[in-house]
């Protein structure tokens, strides 16, 4: 149903619906300071991982690993997370240790040592926000978007500390679930997890 609600009454190729991580001009933009904010979160990775892995995508096999997703763990910690699929060519999980195999994406970790109780009044509405999806989206690009609001936090001021592997288990859910969801983000990270996994 998830693939069928991807390809039907849609007038663009998939290919021009995925979004691919793309490429960022490290020595360009830490000139600008936008670098170093992802070094405060330890997020560098997340910048220039593509680099060194292979360019292959794998569309076919990224559709039927969301088409057949389901989650281990939803109601305990997200570290414990794992989003289990199937491919072609066999089974694929994506987990916060599968994801650190792939790029360690948080060299700096998260912070987990304060309490939703701890939290200002204001504290309390980031974190409500941060549930709702944090992902690249298409269209408003002169907006903030409420969801990113917690993400643009960490990155201005470095806290509160955020994981990214729980930010893209989170996404990629998110966009399994929505009926109404006409993009896919992570491609080539999912590429990169099945062909490490099954091939």
């Amino acid at each position: 149903m998830w693939k069928w609600k991807m390809v039907t009454d849609v007038s663009t190729s998939i290919l021009e619906r995925v979004v691919l991580e793309r490429m960022v001009n490290v020595e360009e933009f830490r000139t600008t300071g936008i670098i170093q904010m992802f070094e405060r979160l330890g997020w560098e990775r997340v910048l220039d991982w593509c680099e060194d892995i292979t360019s292959r995508v794998y569309l076919t096999a990224v559709c039927e690993w969301l088409a057949s997703l389901r989650v281990r763990n939803k109601d305990d910690p997200p570290s414990t997370w794992e989003l289990v699929g199937d491919t072609g060519k066999g089974q694929m999980v994506m987990s916060f240790e599968m994801i650190n195999c792939t790029a360690r994406f948080d060299s700096l970790g998260g912070g987990e040592t304060e309490s939703r109780n701890d939290l200002s009044v204001e504290g309390i509405t980031l974190q409500d926000i941060s549930l709702e999806n944090v992902m690249v989206q298409l269209g408003d690009r002169r907006k903030v978007k409420a969801p990113y609001c917690q993400v643009l936090h960490s990155l201005l001021f470095g806290s509160p500390k955020l994981l990214w592997q729980h930010i893209v288990l989170i996404n990629i859910w998110d966009t399994r679930e929505s009926c109404t969801r006409k993009m896919i983000s992570y491609v080539r990270l999912i590429s990169e997890m099945i062909m490490q996994q099954n091939m």
